[in-house]
């Protein structure tokens, strides 16, 4: 075997396997966000989404873009956090 061979073996190796680590770490976010994030139920589901969209409608001009997605992306934190609290309490046992 010549060397190009030998590089072109070790590069169809190397694609594969951050393929099979792409697949794999697309399956643990999914099972993390199942833990943090449970499905959302239809019926809530048929007003929150109007409602969310509205918010965002009259927060944007009052506050503007860039205050709107800091306050946005604190919100989400936090809800995360409280989920995980919550979620770490109910799963122990007493």
């Amino acid at each position: 075997m010549n060397k190009l061979d030998e590089y072109a073996e070790r590069k169809a190796l190397l694609v594969l396997k951050s393929d099979l680590d792409r697949i794999r770490l697309t399956i643990a976010v999914r099972q993390v966000r199942a833990i943090f994030a449970p499905p959302v139920a239809p019926e809530r589901a048929v007003w929150a989404a109007p409602l969310a969209g509205t918010l965002v409608g009259l927060a944007l001009p009052l506050v503007g873009a860039q205050r709107l997605t800091f306050m946005v992306r604190t919100l989400s934190i936090a809800l995360t956090a409280y989920r995980a609290i919550r979620n770490w309490r109910t799963s122990r046992p007493l």
